[in-house]
């Protein structure tokens, strides 16, 4: 029908669906007819324009800002180092999944308990080269949760941050050095020994940080001022290594000044960071508050991928305070934070922002306008294959076994405790004749095997010895029908009812 429906709308016959393609390249990965952005080809807006991909050096410090900087927080970040695995009945879903993402747009996942929601949001992550952040969402989950709250001044705190981003600068600019250095090695031996040696010195100076912030943490002291100005000056020192290896290299037409302008922007916040703590009334932090970004509105800054896990459990306000982000071209206002002259912070997202919801439907729905605002995705079981036996049918051949063992047994329970009638001479063959003349009852949904009819012929011997006319038709109905109530409850996966019930009736 659909097919017929799809060709008067068309006017041509609907292809017939093949198997998914996966192809990843150093820019994109490809899933079918989808194609998205790998971390360093660019963003799809970019793409889409033909601006061209984006500078090596560029590339790798987003990509460990993506995986380790400020940008990520530590412990809301999928396990990057777990084996890939692609199912089939997976590629449809990651190829509509893809399209959506490719697109910026929201992706809801819908689906039962683990039926492999998380697993398709972190294959997508992987093969775009990006850092899934995965925050499970409660009944108690609260906007501050996400956006982030007014805490108390913590100079430690940024200190840390600091500290993470000049990290990830230290470690692009290492790797940028090597692969100048590979590349150097082929043209004179001086040039690679210049390189080595400053990839070597900026090693140290950062080897020189990590060594004091131990030493610090071994004292108990590390959260006093002179220790977080000593930690700021380490800092600023492997800093000054980075800018001159970004410097040399921009010299040089090695680098395109994108690595350089980012350590600039390091070295400002740091140079910001040194006057707050040189300040001696700002070391006074008792009462003082100030505004932390939460995890969400720190990936909606740099670019991170979320997925909110169990969306459907906390508010439907919370999830609706997202609404104008997920517009196009949409913006997120944070009134939370309060105001600078009047005009609120506004949030604009890094073209790299992607957001992801997974529920359960048996818990609830998200709101209409959130569900407006993505693609929605559902996720049945995956189909089992024709040959293979299916559990209905194993079930079945299972219990037909079990049915002719209890029928021989009970047959020949009735050959040793049912004896002849010494007085009419009637036996237990002569009781078996009304009883195998008697119909069976109609019971909807019910069918009796063979091995069935005979346990419950076997069953009326036993239960009609005895009786006078009339008895064995009586007991024949009722022993039917008891056995038509155990292939009922058998196949609603219900206790049926034992002899105890049969002998009452």
């Amino acid at each position: 029908k659909f097919g017929e429906l799809f060709g008067l709308a068309w006017g041509r016959p609907m292809a017939a669906p093949g198997r998914v393609q996966v192809l990843v390249g150093p820019e994109a990965a490809c899933v079918g007819r989808a194609c998205i952005p790998r971390m360093g080809g660019g963003s799809a807006d970019h793409q889409a324009s033909g601006t061209g991909r984006q500078s090596d050096d560029a590339m790798e410090y987003e990509e460990l800002q993506q995986h380790g900087g400020a940008g990520c927080p530590d412990g809301v970040s999928g396990d990057a180092g777990e084996e890939l695995h692609l199912l089939d009945w997976q590629l449809p879903l990651l190829e509509s999944m893809s399209q959506a993402l490719a697109r910026s747009w929201m992706v809801l996942l819908v689906g039962g308990p683990g039926c492999g929601k998380t697993r398709l949001a972190r294959l997508g992550a992987r093969l775009a080269g990006r850092t899934l952040i995965e925050l499970p969402l409660t009944s108690g989950t609260d906007t501050s949760d996400l956006l982030g709250s007014f805490e108390q001044v913590e100079p430690g705190r940024r200190v840390q941050e600091a500290a993470r981003q000049v990290a990830s600068l230290v470690s692009a600019c290492s790797q940028h050095l090597l692969a100048v250095g590979a590349r150097a090695s082929s043209s004179s031996d001086g040039a690679l020994a210049a390189v080595l040696r400053q990839c070597k010195a900026l090693q140290a100076a950062w080897h020189a940080y990590t060594q004091l912030s131990a030493s610090e943490r071994r004292s108990r002291s590390d959260a006093t001022p002179e220790s977080h100005t000593r930690q700021l000056k380490a800092l600023q020192a492997a800093l000054a290594q980075c800018k001159e290896a970004a410097a040399a290299m921009l010299s040089s037409g090695l680098s395109t000044g994108r690595l350089l302008a980012h350590v600039e922007a390091a070295s400002a916040q740091l140079s910001g960071l040194g006057a707050l703590l040189a300040d001696e009334s700002s070391r006074a932090v008792a009462g003082r508050f100030e505004w932390v970004d939460g995890v969400l509105a720190r990936a909606i800054v740099n670019g991170g991928w979320v997925l909110m896990d169990n969306a459907n459990l906390c508010n439907p306000t919370v999830l609706d305070r997202l609404n104008p982000l997920l517009e196009p071209n949409g913006v997120l206002y944070m009134n939370e934070c309060g105001s600078v002259g009047g005009v609120a912070r506004v949030l604009v997202p890094h073209p790299d922002f992607r957001l992801i919801l997974a529920l359960d439907p048996r818990h609830g729905e998200v709101s209409r306008a959130m569900r407006n605002r993505g693609i929605e995705l559902c996720l049945l079981p995956p189909p089992l294959p024709t040959s293979a036996p299916t559990p209905q049918s194993t079930k079945a051949a299972a219990t037909d076994a079990a049915t002719a063992a209890a029928a021989a047994a009970a047959a020949a329970a009735s050959a040793a405790l049912a004896p002849t009638d010494g007085g009419s001479g009637r036996s237990v063959q002569n009781a078996l004749a009304p009883i195998a003349a008697t119909p069976t009852p109609a019971v909807a949904g019910a069918t009796l095997t063979a091995g069935q009819q005979a346990q419950q012929g076997a069953l009326c011997v036993l239960a009609t010895e005895g009786l006078g006319a009339g008895g064995p038709r009586c007991m024949s109905a009722m022993a039917h029908t008891h056995a038509a109530v155990c292939v009922l409850a058998t196949g609603a996966h219900r206790r049926p009812p034992g002899l105890g019930a049969l002998g009452g009736w």
